[in-house]
């Protein structure tokens, strides 16, 4: 007769490889108020998945805190692979299934435990296992602590050295919830990602922030490449499209737009009302994004005389990354781009000696954009076209990184 097994352990690595710090219920229960779960375990080729250990783990499971009412149950398959469990507290449970020997995994989510009931699986089938690299904003990463998955007993230390940070020997699926905390406070768990796929053999890349980045075409050129860098950098993943393909779709489980091209008219119609936050990096779409008139010369343009620097004339708003006064921003001097704004707008840097030639400039939520209709979210302006994207220095990215914490609300 197969054996049912309720252990105690301290860390799943033995078991899965993992390192979530889960308890494993006891017995108990009468008979009549318990439930139970059982299921098949198989190969590829259909064959029985014989000694293959089996977990059954509750949905709100956090293998960095686990609480008393969220214990795990272990089980091995029989020679038919086949598994059951006795569950004291019916609910919403996951199934993992990891067999050593071979190294390949499988999940199985929500099933739904009752009480006076047997709830059977479906057929599990092994699989290669994948893993996730999960990139979370500096300005949200502790210095060090955990990620998560919700509802499993995968996890991972990280030392704060970098934004990134993976979670391997992940069975392939469709996970709800990954969650990132800090060592000090284990407990109190922000979401890194949702909704993440995993795949056999593969490693998938995500993050906690996602930004559209809106490009003239498929191939990117340099300046398209330093931003994804400078962004991934820092935590935030940079998701592309093109102007010609770009939909409401795109928007979905996006934190802020931004676009550094003169993209296409129905792109511009789209963003301009879109309730998303938008960064406009090139001055002749700031009419059509109604961030400024028509004109060439009066309401936008480029400088007659080159310069490096940019003059700060709000300081204490966020998007002048603390900076004051005279500011360099480029590697060499340059016909910087402006625009000038409608008045209901914040112009946070201007050209020296030009407070009216704004450079870096934003409508909050709600503001009346140029035309007099309100901003659907914030909006920016600045002055990143490609020369000047292509020669900044650091004080200028760190002033394209404020635009970018802004938007996102950090």
């Amino acid at each position: 007769m197969k054996r049912i097994f309720f252990i105690m352990v301290p860390c799943l690595a033995a078991a899965l490889l993992s390192c979530g710090r889960s308890p494993v219920a006891a017995t108990g229960g009468s008979a009549t108020d318990v439930g139970f779960v059982q299921g098949s375990v198989y190969r590829q080729d259909n064959s029985a998945a014989s000694n293959t250990q089996v977990l059954l783990v509750p949905v709100q499971h956090n293998p960095v805190n686990p609480q008393s009412d969220s214990a795990v149950l272990f089980d091995t398959t029989d020679d038919r692979g086949a598994y059951k469990f006795r569950v004291s507290h019916p609910g919403l449970y996951n199934i993992e299934a990891v067999q050593l020997a071979e190294r390949t995994r499988l999940f199985i989510s929500g099933l739904d435990v009752r009480k006076n009931d047997t709830t059977a699986a479906r057929a599990g089938f092994l699989k290669a296992s994948g893993t996730v690299t999960v990139v979370i904003a500096d300005s949200l990463r502790p210095s060090s602590g955990f990620v998560s998955i919700t509802g499993t007993t995968f996890s991972s230390a990280f030392s704060g050295t970098g934004p990134a940070i993976t979670v391997d020997s992940i069975p392939a699926g469709l996970f709800s919830t990954i969650l990132f905390s800090s060592a000090a406070q284990p407990e109190s768990s922000s979401v890194a990602a949702q909704n993440v796929s995993i795949v056999p053999n593969d490693t998938v890349r995500t993050a906690n922030f996602r930004v559209l980045y809106v490009a003239k075409d498929t191939f990117l050129v340099k300046r398209d490449t330093l931003f994804m860098q400078r962004l991934e950098s820092r935590g935030i993943a940079m998701v592309i499209t093109t102007d010609a393909l770009l939909s409401a779709a795109d928007t979905t489980n996006i934190n802020a737009i931004f676009f550094a091209s003169t993209i296409g008219s129905s792109a511009t119609a789209f963003l301009r009302t879109v309730k998303k936050p938008v960064i406009s990096c090139e001055t002749v779409v700031f009419s059509a994004m109604d961030l400024c008139g028509p004109q060439t010369g009066i309401d936008f343009g480029n400088i007659a005389d080159s310069t490096n620097n940019i003059s700060i004339i709000a300081p204490s708003h966020p998007l002048a990354a603390g900076f004051t006064g005279t500011v360099t921003v480029v590697n060499q001097n340059l016909a910087l781009p402006w625009a000038a704004p409608a008045a209901s707008a914040t112009v946070v840097a201007s050209i020296p000696n030009q407070p009216t030639q704004a450079t870096i400039f934003c409508y909050e939520a709600g503001a009346p954009l140029y035309d007099a209709a309100p901003a659907p979210d914030r909006r920016v302006g600045m002055l990143l076209k490609m020369e000047v994207a292509l020669n900044l220095n650091e004080n200028g990215w760190k002033l394209f990184d404020a635009a970018v914490n802004w938007c996102l609300g950090l």
